[in-house]
């Protein structure tokens, strides 16, 4: 994706990125532009959570790709790994992937990726990659619920992080990464080695349908979760964790 970043448009203030950045999809404008915020007043994450998205205190942005595969969930973990690998590389941290799509740093979340697809009949017309990352938040700046449960890396590194030189770094590594072959082959081996969740741990997943519990046995080359159930090994596409 020869293109990606060359054309970004920075918003003061937005709803969500993802929702401003589909808009101009459905009119046609090109894969790999940018849409940057320095607050979204409703961000969001999966299954329409809100998203804390306070000005300059955060890096959000999305990214339209139209991408020859019909899977959301794989660019979601694609675009994840791209953030934990500039993370790693710049900062020396030690980040890792709680599935489907946050970005942990020992225990608490630091960023999320927020993947949406649109489709015209049973054909993939675009995705919305959304990436947020906490960078410049300190520890007050969090709603009380929040604290014990959230981090930014101003507050881990103790000093302020340049939002721009992030954003830049994250699509040159984006742009390096962006390869079919390696989305569909590839990808699932390296995310596993940034899991969050250790193969055997015992966890409980809320479904559209149901309650499920079992073992972490890793995820499969389609981006599911597998678990491993009294019923035999089941795949997960989407669900949130009980604690």
């Amino acid at each position: 994706m020869k293109n990606l970043g060359e054309k970004i448009y920075i918003l003061d203030t937005c709803t969500s990125t993802n929702d401003i950045a589909k808009i101009m999809a459905e009119k046609g404008e090109r894969e790999g532009t940018v849409v940057w915020a320095l607050e979204q007043i409703r961000g969001r994450g999966r299954e329409g959570r809100k998203w804390i998205s306070s000005k300059n205190k955060g890096l959000y942005f999305s990214i339209i790709l139209r991408p020859q595969i019909a899977n959301p969930n794989l660019l979601t973990l694609f675009g994840a790994l791209s953030v934990l690998e500039i993370i790693e590389e710049n900062f020396k941290l030690e980040v890792k992937l709680k599935w489907p799509n946050d970005l942990i740093y020992k225990g608490k979340k630091l960023g999320g990726i927020l993947g949406e697809g649109t489709y015209k009949g049973s054909k993939l017309s675009h995705i919305i990659l959304g990436i947020g990352v906490n960078t410049n938040y300190e520890i007050e700046d969090f709603p009380e619920g929040l604290k014990e449960k959230t981090t930014s890396l101003r507050i881990i590194l103790n000093k302020e992080i340049e939002n721009q030189k992030l954003l830049i770094t994250i699509l040159e590594k984006i742009k390096a990464l962006y390869n079919m072959d390696f989305i569909q082959n590839e990808l699932i081996s390296h995310v596993n080695r940034y899991s969050f969740l250790k193969k055997g741990e015992k966890i409980k997943l809320k479904t559209t349908q149901s309650l499920v519990e079992g073992e972490y046995e890793g995820m499969d080359k389609d981006g599911s979760l597998l678990l491993n159930t009294k019923k035999g090994k089941i795949k997960i596409y989407s669900g949130h964790f009980i604690e």
